[in-house]
């Protein structure tokens, strides 16, 4: 039988919606009547996620404090149990896996940590080597990247708070890191040939239907699934 397709949903900041494309990707599988699972990273609720939930309401301190290294192996251990308990046979039995983040969110958040260069290279390079080789979780088939100007951003978040009761996470309450976090991601994005969509046709911000047209036809021509 084929192997499915990890396909990852990956953001420049928090609130630039992903998790609404995510819905409309479920929408567009359902109707090309393709197999699929969804999961959200970390793993709320699930032991173990445990670390990485504390660590983010703020219950660890300082987290330009911590070591870069022990907050992304508290991530990097949820994918690797979550990929053995459950996605791992789902791969393998022809589904598509759709994360609203993964180990692009490690990348993106844990090497804004470092100041010094060379000390951010040999990070990202224990990343790699850790999460894949080591702790044997997927690469991911397709990272799919959602991008807009900063500005436009922050008003994807302001909306969010009005709508929703969502606890800040330990990022979102440090605006400045929050900065930098940003300008970090699309370097990445565009260093590790991630898909990037973004929000912006010139001075117009693009419709959520049309990212999610955008999005369908990348995975179409990338991986053929026809959604």
């Amino acid at each position: 039988m084929e192997e499915g397709k990890l396909i990852v949903l990956e953001g420049a900041c928090d609130g630039i919606g992903k998790s609404t494309q995510i819905a409309l990707l479920i929408d567009k599988l359902k109707k090309a009547d393709k197999e699929y699972v969804t999961h959200h990273y970390p793993s709320y609720n699930e032991p173990q996620a445990k670390i990485a939930e504390m660590y983010q309401d703020g219950e660890l301190g300082d987290h330009k404090k911590l070591s870069p290294y022990f907050i992304y192996s508290s991530y990097a251990l949820d994918r690797a149990v979550s990929w053995i308990k459950e996605l791992k046979e789902e791969y393998e039995s022809g589904k598509v896996i759709l994360c609203d983040r993964y180990s692009t969110s490690s990348l993106i958040y844990q090497s804004t940590l470092f100041d010094d260069e060379i000390e951010k290279e040999k990070f990202i390079n224990f990343v790699f080597d850790y999460e894949y080789d080591l702790l044997k979780n997927k690469k991911p088939d397709l990272v799919i990247f959602l991008t807009a100007p900063y500005d436009i951003i922050e008003s994807f978040s302001r909306k969010r708070e009005e709508e929703t009761s969502d606890k800040k996470s330990v990022h979102e309450n440090d605006l400045s890191y929050m900065r930098k976090v940003y300008d970090n991601a699309n370097e990445l994005a565009k260093r590790f040939n991630w898909k990037i969509v973004n929000y912006m046709d010139g001075e117009r911000v693009k419709t959520v239907d049309e990212i999610s047209e955008e999005i369908a036809s990348i995975i179409n021509e990338k991986l053929g699934l026809n959604i």
